[in-house]
């Protein structure tokens, strides 16, 4: 476990650097952190969504990852989204009931799968995000949006959120076999994967930017403790309790999906409260900075969290 740990520190170390610089520009040069959480849900997030469902394998098996992962998003999204109500009086349930299903599977699973399985790991790490952004976009950030705005105004801001557009392009493309030709020579397609890699970069460093700028802008740090703890229970306890319940229940009755795509799927259960629910957070209004020291918190424990359950219960898979 000491040398997973290791591994994960070295490889993760400049995902917190990003954060620190983060937390510099919006102390030094009041960077505001709307302004970032903007151009990332408008426009990174979008490319990202379209490059992954674009170029993505598209078996029955890598279809079903996006569904698997949506419906079990929305399910413990409802659950938390009651017991939040039962917690607090104001908005923060709303929040809780997104953080409690929005995992940082771009910034943190991804480049830990890659670490644990090789790089044969990535597409299908890829195609299971595209389930947690059809969520991100759909019922998490509806949810969220219910603790500022009434039913029909927060419908109108879900629908107008344009990843979920961009992977219904990217995914129509890709089942039609449409790829970037070349013109006069020149292979499109080269440029294509060229500006994706540019676009994922960016895509780490604004979004880990992101949390030192909410952070950046907290008046006073007071932690809640409550808020912390029921997002753990939930990404550190509920998910890894039902996905291994799915697992023993594929692997002795369904066999449905080959070993590395359940090792995958139990990745995915550990995983920590995804960066991006800062910049949902916000834009809506919906204590934002709440989303920041969670996030912070929940992908510290994950650093050791992960090794552990790793080396603990892989060889079960």
């Amino acid at each position: 476990m000491f040398e997973l740990f290791i591994e994960f520190a070295i490889k993760l170390f400049p995902i917190y650097l990003w954060a620190l610089f983060g937390f510099i520009l919006g102390k030094l040069l009041k960077v505001r952190k709307n302004d970032a959480a903007n151009i990332l849900v408008f426009l990174i997030l979008p490319l990202i969504t379209f490059h992954g469902s674009f170029t993505t394998p598209v078996t029955v098996q890598a279809l079903s990852l996006p569904l698997f992962f949506f419906l079990l998003c929305s399910i413990i999204t409802l659950l938390f989204l009651w017991l939040g109500k039962k917690t607090w009086k104001d908005n923060t349930g709303n929040l809780l009931a997104f953080a409690s299903s929005y995992g940082n599977y771009g910034y943190f699973a991804l480049p830990a799968a890659i670490v644990l399985f090789g790089k044969e790991a990535e597409s299908p790490v890829i195609m299971a995000g595209i389930g947690f952004i059809i969520y991100s976009c759909t019922v998490g950030y509806f949810v969220t949006a219910l603790g500022n705005f009434t039913i029909a105004e927060s419908l109108k801001k879900t629908l107008v959120l344009p990843s979920v557009y961009a992977m219904i392009l990217g995914l129509s493309l890709n089942v039609l076999n449409i790829r970037f030709g070349s013109f006069r020579n020149i292979d499109l397609n080269d440029i294509y994967l060229s500006v994706a890699c540019d676009v994922r970069g960016v895509y780490t460093i604004i979004g880990m930017m992101l949390v030192g700028l909410a952070i950046a802008e907290i008046k006073t740090l007071m932690i809640d403790w409550k808020f912390v703890g029921m997002a753990s229970l939930a990404q550190f306890v509920i998910w890894p309790i039902v996905v291994g319940l799915y697992i023993i229940l594929d692997k002795n009755i369904l066999h449905f999906y080959p070993v590395l795509l359940l090792k995958i799927i139990f990745l995915l259960s550990l995983i920590p409260v995804g960066v991006n629910l800062i910049a949902y957070s916000s834009q809506l209004g919906v204590h934002p900075e709440k989303a920041a020291v969670a996030i912070l918190l929940t992908t510290i424990f994950a650093m050791l969290f992960i090794p552990f359950m790793i080396s603990v219960f892989i060889g079960f898979i």
